[in-house]
């Protein structure tokens, strides 16, 4: 969630229109940490997708779970704090 945050931005696009919202992105995290799939459209999906993208690198799956990927899901808010 921290990389997340980091990596989060509020798309201009929503921002000029006065969207918010508050997407929920699902997405999957190989064994190496690599993103291995998303989902979402629209203009905040969108945005909290790429905010997962560059919040990589994820550290990888440990040994004991004998996972191949692991799938969050995570909601990012979109809110304007005044005009």
């Amino acid at each position: 969630m921290r990389k997340v945050s980091q990596a989060n931005f509020f798309p201009r696009l929503a921002r000029r229109r006065g969207i918010e919202g508050i997407p929920i992105v699902s997405f999957a995290l190989g064994h190496k940490g690599e993103l291995a799939k998303s989902s979402g459209h629209e203009i905040m999906n969108d945005a909290a997708l790429e905010a997962i993208r560059n919040g990589a690198s994820y550290p990888h799956i440990p040994e004991p779970l004998n996972e191949k990927s692991i799938t969050f899901k995570l909601s990012i808010s979109y809110i304007l704090s005044g005009p």
